[in-house]
């Protein structure tokens, strides 16, 4: 649900840090049979050091200039 918190745990691919952090959930949606949507939700990082920021962010800059991703911004 909105508002939950977790911890995780996670390598980016080609890159051998495991990045720890908190994150916070800031929408999730379920599996829509009608339009065959996927289930899904957004994260928000909470406490990520700023190394670990620009690595996750020049990530995400990659993946969007070499494929179509769904990206939501909150």
């Amino acid at each position: 649900p909105t508002g939950f918190q977790v911890r995780l745990r996670f390598n980016l691919p080609g890159d051998k840090e495991t990045i720890e952090c908190s994150a916070e959930v800031v929408w999730s949606r379920d599996y829509d049979s009608k339009t065959c949507r996927k289930p899904g939700m957004g994260l928000r990082f909470l406490d990520l050091s700023p190394e670990q920021v620009t690595k996750i962010d020049s990530f995400v800059q990659r993946k969007i200039y070499t494929q179509d991703l769904d990206i939501q911004e909150v």
